[in-house]
């Protein structure tokens, strides 16, 4: 049985989320002023988390899990059956060739 949540009245995430940011900026700034490089690390480690936290928060990261679609089986598959249709049509088994070509090469690109 999954436990319940904790409820936090009033509780805007990205907010607090923003203030915490500024926050962590100030020290950083208040640390390299006063020549702390320990202390501006420290702080900028934090910043680098908190940056991290705020994107996921906000969907600036996917966090989800990806897939490559062009090298899953049902795709290949599919991609067999559709080429062997168009046996009869040499010019749109071509021209869907080079589209699939073309996507393939785009995913393996990150596009």
């Amino acid at each position: 049985m999954k436990p319940e949540p904790a409820e936090v009245a009033d509780l805007n995430v990205v907010n607090a989320l923003t203030t915490s940011h500024q926050t962590i900026l100030d020290i950083l700034r208040d640390s390299l002023a006063d020549c702390d490089r320990k202390h501006a690390l420290l702080a900028l480690q934090t910043e680098i988390r908190q940056l991290d936290l705020i994107a996921k928060v906000t969907g600036q990261v996917n966090t989800g899990p990806q897939m490559n679609f062009v090298v899953n089986p049902e795709f290949v598959r599919l991609k067999q059956v559709i080429v062997e249709k168009l046996l009869p049509y040499p010019e749109a088994r071509l021209a869907l060739s080079d589209a699939l070509d073309a996507l393939a090469e785009e995913s393996n690109d990150g596009g």
